[in-house]
């Protein structure tokens, strides 16, 4: 049979600190710091680098909103006032300078933890998916080594884009539709608010399905290597992902006023609002059953395993000299001591008996055995629901407060169930190490940095179009780079504002490129800590291996003791045999007197063997050569 999966224990002393400071629902997280240093430190020596920097950086991402939500109830309560609207503006450009500033501190702080975690050089080393078909064929490199090649490939992701599009057209015809029914029956005066939990559902719904959608379209994609494999899943979710759940809110924002008049007569705010209210409460909703969800499913294989045991155990009937058990021939009697019978009958009574709890019915390892299996697959979609919940902020922030502190409680939730889950309703997953947060969400991060610029400038600008003259704050400069259209109203004169957007664009994000550039990547403590460690490894290289950077003869000539300095000759009439001499003799060839191959230094070994006599040198008297010291 096949090995299907396969996961490490989990630890109960190295479980418990991290029970008690991460996954006790009963301490409330502070916001300022959600996960303490130790708590983190032995989240990574337990979990590994991976899920380390995962939850080192939603930590992060909850104390760099901090500031943010604190003055969110303040800009709510100026937001109705006189100021309202310079406020909205100011609110606008904090939040894509703040956007900036996400990305570039995070970068520091992903250096500081790289250094302490030794993660600097960390590689990680590639190998074939086992589920990768492919016909067999030669390397094109060295066209000696037989590798696998799929000629599909492209056709199977060209299939598959395909019905990714088709997912996402579906997705945008239902909010059309839903839409169009909340129209109707405005139109007739009714109440519309069941249709925007239908959206809300709906984009839930979808979710669910494209969970497995996603996944099976990747599968037949057929990738060879698990990152090339899990960086098409991470795109092809967030691609999704992007449309389900900001399509509604973008219609909302932008359309909705020239469809159907809103009931903030001045723009559909109040309707985004209540429409992200909605949807933040969802999505706690979800954060509870992520939780359940899994404890539910590991209480009913014990449940079932339970039931198992029970039918197993009715079976043997015990008697007062032991059990019946089953065998291949049937039945047959295990002979015991009553004694020991009863003490059986004692022990399956408790085996069977559903009340006791679990640590009575099974063993640390038989019960962590019914524990659910980590996928990566969900920590692909936990993610990617971080990111969408940042966008809410991002992109619809400055003009509704309150998002900003119903995601920082919606971080400090995730952060206690995640704790819970890894620790009491997941199996353990095995340690993989990583450099960082991954470059494949550190783009989508970045992306959505600038995207926030994007959105921000054209709501600014629509917004302000659909107030009244007196209060455009961007009239003036409407009609210093641009003449307007005669006969067509100012909310519709989208000429005018579209150069306006894009001046403004430009103008932002030439700012965050200066932010980035101003803040370095790597801290000055980190990249001074770096070099040190460059030269005490280079200088610890060099003691091992003794490396001499290019004057290894000096230094072995130095090492060398006075005598081997010298020209020696071969003497035979010395003990040692080698005599120094001096240059001048060594070149006059003086004082080198002559020798034969009879001497005791040309002498084979081998007493029985014989040297052949030499052409150029006279015949020993002896036929046989003698030993040297052959009687001793």
């Amino acid at each position: 049979s096949l090995l299907k999966t396969s996961s490490p224990c989990h630890s109960r002393r190295q479980l418990e600190p991290l029970a008690q400071d991460w996954a006790d629902f009963r301490k409330i997280p502070r916001p300022w710091a959600p996960i303490g240093e130790e708590t983190l430190e032995n989240l990574r020596n337990y979990f590994g680098e991976g899920i380390g920097f995962r939850m080192a950086h939603l930590s992060y991402e909850t104390r760099h909103l901090f500031p943010l939500a604190a003055a969110s109830p303040l800009l709510m309560l100026l937001k109705s006032t006189s100021i309202g609207q310079w406020l909205e503006l100011s609110s606008s450009v904090l939040l894509m300078v703040w956007a900036a500033t996400y990305c570039e501190f995070w970068k520091r702080e992903e250096a500081r933890l790289r250094m302490r975690w030794g993660m600097e050089d960390y590689m990680r080393y590639e190998t074939t998916r086992p589920e990768f078909k492919g016909s067999w064929t030669v390397s094109p490199v060295d066209r000696f080594t037989p590798v696998k090649e799929d000629k599909k490939a492209a056709w199977r992701q060209l299939l598959t884009a395909s019905v990714t599009l088709f997912f996402i057209s579906l997705v945008i015809g239902t909010n059309m539709a839903l839409y169009s029914v909340e129209t109707r029956m405005e139109a007739r005066g009714h109440s519309s608010i069941w249709v925007r939990f239908a959206i809300a559902g709906q984009m839930r719904v979808y979710t669910l399905l494209w969970q497995y959608g996603a996944v099976l379209l990747t599968n037949f994609d057929n990738y060879e290597s698990e990152t090339k494999y899990f960086e098409a899943l991470v795109h092809r979710v967030f691609c999704f992902q992007f449309i389900n759940a900001f399509c509604p809110l973008f219609y909302i924002a932008l359309f909705k006023q020239e469809v159907v008049r809103c009931h903030d007569v001045a723009s559909c705010s109040s309707d985004l609002v209540l429409q992200l209210r909605i949807l933040f409460g969802i999505n706690f909703v979800f954060h509870f059953i992520s939780v359940v969800w899994p404890y539910l499913r590991y209480e009913r294989r014990l449940r079932y395993e339970d039931e198992a045991t029970v039918q197993r155990t009715r079976r043997p009937q015990a008697t007062k000299t032991g059990f019946f058990t089953k065998s291949t021939n049937g039945y047959e009697r295990m002979p015991v001591a009553p004694r020991d019978a009863e003490a059986m009958r004692s022990s399956f009574s408790r085996l069977t008996s559903t009340d006791a709890p679990v640590s009575q019915r099974y063993s640390y390892q038989e019960a962590q055995s019914k524990l659910p299996d980590y996928k990566y697959d969900d920590e692909c979609w936990e993610r990617i629901d971080v990111i969408v919940e940042l966008g809410y902020v991002l992109f619809f922030g400055f003009l509704a407060p309150e998002v900003i502190v119903l995601f920082l409680v919606s971080n400090l939730v995730r952060i206690r169930a995640l704790g819970w889950l890894f620790v009491h309703c997941q199996a353990r997953p095995f340690p993989r190490g990583a450099a960082g947060l991954g470059h494949i969400f550190k783009n989508l991060y970045r992306f959505m940095c600038r995207f926030a610029i994007v959105s921000n400038i054209v709501l600014l600008v629509v917004y302000n179009a659909r107030s009244p003259l007196n209060k455009d704050t961007f009239y003036m400069l409407k009609t210093t780079f641009s003449n307007h259209c005669s006969g067509v109203q100012r909310e519709l004169d989208w000429k005018s504002m579209l150069i306006i957007i894009l001046l403004l664009e430009r103008s932002m994000a030439t700012l965050q490129d200066l932010i980035e550039a101003y803040i370095e990547d790597v801290p000055s403590e980190v990249a001074l800590e770096t070099q040190r460690r460059s030269i005490i490894e280079k200088a610890y290289t060099a003691k091992i291996f003794n490396v001499a950077d290019g004057h290894e003869l000096s230094v072995t000539y130095s090492e060398l003791q006075e005598s081997a300095k010298q020209v020696q000759a071969l003497r035979s009439d010395s003990t040692s045999g080698w005599e120094p001499i001096g240059a001048a003799e060594a070149a006059e060839a003086q004082a080198v007197p002559t020798w034969s191959p009879e001497e005791q230094w040309f002498l084979p070994m081998n007493p029985k063997a014989e040297t052949p006599p030499s052409k150029d040198l006279p015949r020993s008297s002896s036929s046989t050569l003698r030993r040297p010291n052959e009687n001793i």
